[in-house]
Order: structure tokens, then C-alpha cells, then sequence
């Protein structure tokens, strides 16, 4: 009698097969809505973005003129274990309404320091930049030490009208 009680297995083949993809497909367009819905709300949410003024950039044509540092002439004995003497003649490129405050500046009023900060970067320089590819890297450099002295961007450029090395 027990086994009378027991209900027979169920052979319904339609328990065994897969749920249809409905479901599925519900929670894929719910998903697209919600992702549509956040898109056309931004849209409208965000700022529209104002059209940028072109900032002015230096052109080649700019105004702007030539200062004269001072000449150097020092040894740079940090080249790999040779001793170089280097003669160079430095100059600033600077804007043209800033000229006489930075001449007044760089070569009156902290001349020993402007020189300083530039015989410093020609005598830290390695054997690659005392060569003429290298003169970026010290140009650059140069420029930085002269314009974070002064505390103002005054220079632009800096240019070695004369430059000359003799290896000892």
C-alpha cells in the first residue's frame, strides 16, 4: 500500500523543457530603456557648451625683440670625466613691451643671479647637451632658471648666437 501512496513519476515532457526566452527578452528591453531614457536625460540636463575663444598664440610675426644676457665663458668638468671649456653667448628672446623691465631686471638688478643660474645649467650640462642637438634641453632650461628668478615669464627663448667648445 505503500507503494500505492506514491505518485507515479511525472513524464511530462514539457516540465523538462527550457522556459521560452520572454523573460529574456523583457529584461533586455527593459535594459535598452532605462539606457535610452539616461542618454535623452543627459541631453537635456547638461549644459550646452559655449563656443571657446581661441586663446592667442605666439606667432612667428609676434613682437618681440632681442636681449643680451651677457657672455660666458666657464668649464664644465660633470662631462664624463673630460673637462670642456665652453664660450657662449647668451641672449633673451623676450616680447617687445617687456623688454626694458626684463633688461632692467635680468641685467641690473639681479645680474650676479641671472648669471649665476646660467653658469649653473652650462656647467651641470652632460657631454650630449654641450653638443649642438643638446642646446634645447640647456636653452630650455636656462630659460626656465631666468624666468623662475625673476618670477615672471619674461623670456620666450633663449638663443647662443656664439657658442664654442674646446675639449681638454
Amino acid at each position: 500500500m505503500a507503494t500505492d501512496l506514491e505518485a507515479p513519476p511525472e513524464t511530462d515532457e514539457s516540465a523538462a523543457a527550457p522556459k521560452p526566452k520572454g523573460g529574456l527578452l523583457k529584461i533586455v528591453v527593459i535594459v535598452l530603456a532605462v539606457v535610452v531614457v539616461q542618454g535623452v536625460a543627459t541631453y537635456f540636463l547638461l549644459p550646452v557648451p559655449e563656443e571657446k575663444e581661441e586663446l592667442p598664440t605666439e606667432s612667428p610675426d609676434a613682437e618681440v625683440v632681442e636681449v643680451p644676457i651677457d657672455k660666458f665663458s666657464t668649464t664644465n668638468s660633470s662631462a664624463e670625466g673630460q673637462r670642456v671649456h665652453i664660450t657662449v653667448e647668451v641672449v633673451a628672446i623676450v616680447a617687445a613691451d617687456q623688454q626694458h623691465v626684463f633688461d632692467e631686471a635680468a641685467n641690473t638688478k639681479h645680474k650676479a643671479r641671472v648669471r649665476m643660474a646660467v653658469n649653473k645649467v652650462i656647467r651641470s650640462a652632460n657631454t650630449a647637451e654641450l653638443g649642438e642637438p643638446g642646446w634645447n634641453t640647456m636653452r630650455r632650461r636656462m630659460r626656465e632658471d631666468v624666468n623662475k628668478l625673476l618670477r615672471k615669464s619674461y623670456v620666450v627663448e633663449i638663443v647662443f648666437p656664439h657658442y664654442q667648445t674646446v675639449e681638454q
